[in-house]
């Protein structure tokens, strides 16, 4: 089963918050993406079709273009939403929306703001449990904490994906500095560190393991190189969801 999430609404407008409204839907596809049943489809594909359809800084969806984008992507299931802080506490409340079929189904969960990786572990929970998938499978299905896959920290969190917003715009310099301080507050952060790397490589050019160019062409083109940081990125995500010592 595939899943596209959605850039989510700041419902509350706070600019502190921005960052959550590709920050929630980016650790729910590193904590979803453990599951050996339900494959998310990568943020940047997202992005990538939202912007061909004129739609990437939209806060709100209707039928068609929700359909457009389950199309292109494509997916089985579209999960959107929003989120509000007040009081703090965080609010998210989310639709999974079937292709096809269009029928949507509610997922929220409320939490203190600073417990965020709890809340994903939530959402990520009701999710699953709306994608047709058998009370076996939901139990059996690997699912450790967001904070084991990805990172603990809040601050680097942050960091990460202010810094990751910044790389989707092109500003490869600015992102650099914000995924560099995402790896300093947590140096155990793997995909902070291949982030920072992408964002210091040149376009159209291929680093070994040692650093060196082992590739470099000015007809290498861009689609081909965000499936191979795609690439990457998934094994990044299956390797820190491997128990230690398998």
């Amino acid at each position: 089963k595939t899943l596209a999430i959605l850039p989510f609404t700041n419902a509350t407008g706070e600019t502190e918050n921005e960052w959550m409204r590709n920050g929630i839907p980016e650790m729910l596809v590193h904590d979803i993406g453990q599951s050996n049943y339900v494959r998310p489809v990568p943020s940047e594909r997202v992005l990538k079709v939202m912007r061909e359809l004129g739609v990437a800084g939209n806060t709100r969806f209707d039928e068609a273009t929700l359909d457009s984008i389950a199309e292109r992507v494509p997916a089985d299931s579209l999960l959107y939403g929003q989120f509000v802080e007040s009081g703090g506490n965080l609010r998210v409340d989310l639709t999974v929306r079937q292709t096809g079929s269009g029928v949507p189904t509610p997922v929220n969960a409320e939490l203190a703001s600073s417990d965020v990786f709890a809340i994903v572990d939530t959402l990520t929970e009701g999710v699953k449990a709306q994608l047709d998938l058998s009370e076996d499978e939901i139990r059996g299905d690997v699912d450790r904490p967001v904070s084991e896959v990805a990172t603990g920290s809040f601050e680097a969190l942050r960091s990460y994906q202010r810094g990751l917003d910044q790389l989707n715009e092109g500003n490869n310099q600015d992102a650099a500095r914000l995924l560099q301080a995402a790896t300093q507050t947590d140096p155990n952060f793997a995909m902070a560190y291949a982030k920072y790397a992408e964002a210091n490589i040149p376009r159209n050019t291929v680093i070994g393991p040692d650093g060196t160019i082992i590739f470099q062409s000015d007809g290498f083109e861009e689609a081909d190189f965000q499936a191979m940081i795609a690439v990457i990125d998934q094994a990044l995500a299956w390797a820190a969801a491997r128990p230690s010592g398998s």
